[in-house]
């Protein structure tokens, strides 16, 4: 991963308190299976956006507190020690470490491994130590998303764009549409 700006879009705001602040719409896309595994996640993934892959980025308002479990909620403390952690976060760790991604860095990365990314990523989310992804976007076509444990993704956007009409078109998954959103107050 390489380092870069701070997240792109002036129509939306991250709050650590209420979540995210942004104008404009936002659908859900849901597996259309009882059980959703990792590579179900993958799969969907590279189905959406493997055309636009090369131009997408990823942000974190907290790159190295993306897992629970680095939070000591007793003391009230931060832990990266591998050793008191999950193996999952762990990975995650270790794959930031890798990447030479500082301790407390806030920003964007670009990708250079999506496989190795989001299998160790999915895993953290499928089984809840990380709540929901790091919001993955597309500059130029003004979209971000977010995968959730839920085995769905929930994708924002400004404005609709040849890619978004063509996500509500999918007959593999189902999406659902969100009323526009002035102000959302948290991610579900």
């Amino acid at each position: 991963m390489q380092e870069g700006e701070s997240f792109p879009f002036c129509w939306v705001k991250f709050d650590s308190d209420s979540g995210i602040d942004a104008q404009g719409h936002k659908i859900e896309i849901y597996i259309k299976k009882d059980s959703v595994s990792i590579d179900d996640m993958k799969s969907l993934f590279c189905d959406l956006f493997g055309a636009v892959v090369d131009e997408l980025s990823i942000f974190s308002p907290s790159w190295w507190d993306f897992c629970i479990d680095t939070w000591n909620i007793q003391e009230n403390t931060l832990c990266y020690d591998p050793q008191f952690l999950s193996k999952e976060t762990a990975s995650y760790l270790h794959i930031l470490q890798e990447s030479n991604i500082a301790k407390g860095y806030s920003g964007c990365c670009v990708c250079n491994d999506w496989d190795a990314y989001l299998s160790v990523a999915l895993d953290c989310i499928m089984k809840g130590i990380a709540p929901y992804g790091n919001f993955i976007y597309n500059s130029k076509e003004q979209f971000f998303f977010y995968f959730h444990h839920t085995g769905s993704i929930g994708l924002y956007y400004e404005n609709e764009t040849p890619s978004i009409f063509a996500l509500r078109k999918n007959d593999k998954y189902e999406v659902l549409s969100c009323s526009d959103v002035s102000r959302l107050s948290q991610i579900e």
